[in-house]
């Protein structure tokens, strides 16, 4: 009786008494009311058919269509708000990722809110985040973010976009003649500073050039950049001999010799590091605290100090935990072990006997170094006399 009542108002357009039948009916046969509902329509009595029945997939089909533009109905004049409110509170995975992405097309922020707020939820995190960049690239990289840092999604492709998408800024900042001034002048004053003791690693050494860096004037390029290093260095799932290639190709100058050393440390090339740390950057602190740490640029200390001044604390938990992925890097094809790394498990000790051979490293490099370094050789002979073997250091 009552489907033969829906179909008789809306054949007459008596919309009124439908909409009241719709509102108060338990008994109307939605898969024989529908049909002629929407023949006639009349849309928004189709919504409330089934939002009687709190069914949440009808119900997004009915507003999507209508946002589309493909329905019309005065009576459902801006559903969105509608489809954001059933989308948040929905438990259908499928439904979730299906409309979540239709969402990021028409409410970009709300489409990433959601799918940041579902994280109990396992989807097809490629898909979706292939959606959000063909809408707002920008929009794309947080979500990708909140995939590596907060989803602690170990995919490596994931962390090697990432920290491209950190690169492709920093190298592009090159062609700014005002930021490029902010690397020069970051570098410039570090290099040529009085010694002064370090307040985040209490110390008489000088602080740490990320330290100094932070205290660059704050833009986004510097949020950037710290992302990046802080991300080099936390990250073990990253290309990193692709991530090497690209800065000793694109930077060209050197202003980022820090991140340099990091991508070395990560791959073992330790002299290198440590001469970019000693001769380039000139901050003993670092390199003295990489061998302490086994090839390690940023120590965790570091990490979370600076990470909290620059309001970027995931990225300073990424170095503190030990990394988010397996204990391997890849490696020109191969996967290669990371010195120090668990894969987000903790960190492993450094042997002493690995701390003696790094040390003896950084000494030949200061020792290279000639009158430049000449009060670093000295302190660390006297800091660090019974794990160097100072005849070899001598005859190497």
């Amino acid at each position: 009786m009552a489907t033969a009542l829906v179909k008789l108002y809306a054949e007459e357009h008596e919309i009124r008494e439908l909409i009241a039948l719709v509102e108060t009916s338990d008994d109307i046969i939605s898969s024989d009311a529908e049909p002629v509902l929407i023949q006639k329509r009349q849309y928004a009595c189709v919504a409330k058919l089934y939002e009687r029945r709190k069914d949440e997939g009808k119900l997004l089909e009915i507003f999507s269509k209508v946002v589309d533009g493909d329905w019309a109905d005065p009576l459902l004049p801006n559903p969105l708000p509608r489809v954001i409110d059933i989308l948040n509170n929905c438990k259908d995975r499928i439904l979730v990722q299906r409309y979540g992405i239709w969402l990021v097309k028409h409410d970009p922020a709300a489409g990433l809110k959601l799918f940041i707020a579902k994280r109990g939820m396992k989807f097809d995190d490629a898909l979706i985040l292939r959606g959000i960049r063909a809408v707002d690239a920008n929009l794309g990289e947080k979500y990708l973010e909140h995939l590596v840092l907060s989803r602690r999604n170990s995919e490596p492709a994931l962390h090697t976009q990432l920290v491209n998408n950190y690169l492709d800024r920093m190298i592009a900042s090159l062609d700014d003649p005002i930021v490029v001034d902010v690397w020069q002048t970051a570098l410039a004053t570090y290099t040529s500073r009085p010694s002064t003791s370090s307040p985040v690693l209490g110390s008489t050494h000088p602080q740490p050039f990320l330290v100094h860096l932070a205290s660059s004037p704050t833009s986004e390029h510097l949020q950037t950049r710290i992302k990046l290093a802080l991300f080099l260095q936390g990250s073990t799932g990253y290309d990193v001999p692709q991530v090497l290639e690209r800065l000793e190709k694109e930077d060209e100058d050197g202003l980022f010799a820090f991140e340099k050393a990091i991508v070395h440390g990560k791959l073992g090339n330790h002299e290198p590091a440590l001469t970019l740390l000693v001769r380039t950057i000139r901050d003993p602190t670092t390199a003295e605290a990489y061998c302490t740490l086994g090839g390690e640029v940023i120590p965790s200390k570091v990490a979370i100090a600076v990470s909290s001044k620059m309001e970027l604390e995931p990225w300073g938990q990424l170095v503190a935990s030990g990394g988010v992925t397996g204990s391997t890097i890849l490696s020109a094809g191969r996967k290669t072990s990371v010195n120090g790394s668990t894969g987000g498990k903790g960190k492993v000790p450094v042997t002493e006997e690995k701390k003696k051979e790094l040390l003896g490293i950084l000494m030949k490099v200061y020792m290279k170094g000639g009158d430049d370094t000449a009060q670093e050789t000295a302190s660390l002979l006297n800091a660090q006399a019974k794990n160097l073997d100072v005849l070899d250091v001598l005859s190497s």
